[in-house]
C-alpha cells in the first residue's frame, strides 16, 4: 500500500511521522500517522491503527474528484460537489483471483519489462522512510 501511494504521489521529499502503542510482534508501535510532501510536490497524509478495525486503502484527491481504492482492488469515485461515492466498472478479475496487482506484476517480471518494476536500489533508497513510518 505504501509503495502504491508513493508510486502515485512520488517519493517523499519531507515527511513527519508519529507513532504510539506497541504489539508483541511489533513493539516499536501499533498506531501510525504522518504527513509530508513528495518530490512531485504532492501533499500526502497517512494513518493506521493496528489495534483497531479497518482495511487497507489509498485515496487520491484531484481538483475534480476523490479516487478511492478501498478495498485496494476496487476503484470508487466521489465527484466534486457530491457526497455520492460511485463504483467504477472495469475488469477486476485478475485482482480478485490473485493478490491485487500481483498477476500483471509477475507477468512483467517474467517478460523482463523493468520500467514498471521497483528495482532493489529504489527499494533500498526508501528504507529510511519506511523505518521512520514504522517507528524505528
Amino acid at each position: 500500500v505504501i509503495d502504491l501511494a508513493f508510486y502515485l504521489a512520488g517519493a517523499p521529499k519531507k515527511i513527519c511521522s508519529f507513532t504510539s502503542g506497541a504489539l508483541d510482534w511489533h513493539p516499536a508501535a501499533s498506531v501510525f500517522c504522518g504527513a509530508g510532501v513528495s518530490k512531485k510536490g504532492a501533499l500526502f497524509s497517512y494513518q493506521a491503527n493496528w489495534e483497531s478495525a479497518g482495511r487497507w486503502g489509498v485515496e487520491i484527491l484531484t481538483n475534480e474528484c476523490r479516487l478511492i481504492l478501498r478495498p485496494i482492488e476496487r476503484l470508487q469515485i466521489q465527484k466534486r460537489n457530491s457526497v455520492t461515492v460511485e463504483s467504477v466498472e472495469c475488469d477486476y478479475r485478475l485482482d480478485e483471483e490473485f493478490k491485487p496487482g500481483l498477476y500483471l506484476q509477475t507477468q512483467d517480471f517474467l517478460n523482463e519489462i523493468d520500467e514498471k518494476l521497483c528495482n532493489i536500489f529504489n527499494q533500498l533508497s526508501m528504507m529510511r522512510v519506511y523505518e521512520k513510518i514504522a517507528g524505528y
